[in-house]
Formats: structure tokens, sequence, C-alpha cells
């Protein structure tokens, strides 16, 4: 902030100004910037083990091979989501907005319970669709925030 004679107050305006560059970098103290990859690799991993879901009764080693690739997938989606959410590197405690994540992850189980009662019913390609909804459940937001935190 900056007056144009010493000691003196700063104007209305650049009081205005001087309050919105410290809320915006609080902002960006508060929820570090997630890195490019993260939405569409997020999406990808959620949507492969959703297809996996799909493959009609795989036999023999198959299906050992199906269960050990969506448990390791669901591992590495577990742990790359609390490594970007909860221990982002140079951060400690950061904020998370529940309030805003946790409908999303509601959304989430909603669809795999649905893809779950609904595979016997309809057949399991209701995984593949269950996919692609959360695929895009997960992109939409990674393309707000994009536009918001062009950084990132």
């Amino acid at each position: 902030m900056e007056t144009t004679a010493a000691g003196s107050q700063p104007t209305p305006e650049e009081a205005r100004r001087s309050l919105e560059l410290a809320a915006a970098e609080e902002e960006a103290t508060l929820n570090p910037p997630v890195p490019g990859w993260y939405y569409p690799l997020l999406a990808g991993l959620l949507l492969v083990i959703c297809v996996l879901n799909a493959v009609e009764d795989p036999v023999g080693p198959l299906r050992v091979v199906v269960a050990v690739a969506v448990v390791a997938l669901a591992v590495t989606v577990a742990a790359l989501v609390g490594r970007m959410t909860f221990h982002r590197p140079g951060y400690r405690r950061l904020h998370i907005r529940w309030v805003a994540v946790l409908p999303g992850g509601l959304v989430a189980l909603a669809l795999a319970v649905a893809a779950l009662l609904l595979q016997d019913v309809v057949g399991r390609w209701v995984w593949v669709v269950a996919g692609v909804a959360l695929a895009v459940l997960v992109l939409l937001p990674g393309l707000a925030y994009w536009r918001r935190y062009p950084r990132a």
C-alpha cells in the first residue's frame, strides 16, 4: 500500500485494494495449487476401476488379475487423493473445505452403490456408465479450478 505522504491515511481505494491482495494471498496459502495432471489422472483411474468392474464374470487367472488391479488402483486413488488433499509438500495443516468436498464423495459413493445394485438388473455395462459419469464429475471441477487458478 502506497500513500502520497509519509504517515498519512490510505485512501478508501488503496485500503480496499490492499485487503483484496491480502485475501488473495491468504487463499493461495490456505489452498496450494494442484498440479495440472491431478484431475485427469484421478478421472482416468476411477474410470479404469469402473471398467474393470464391468468385466463379465472373469474366470481363472483373469479373475485374480482383475481383482488385484481394482484393489491396486483403488489404493493408488486413495494415496493420490490423500497426498494432494492432506499431505502437500511444504504445507502443514491444510484447510479442507468439507462442505465442498463431502457432496462429491457422496455422489461417487452413490454412483458405485447404484452400479452395484443395478448390475444384475440391467447388466454389468452399468459400471462403464457410472465410470464415465464419475470421470466427468471429477473433470468438471478440475476445469473450474484451472480457470480460477491458472498458475496450477
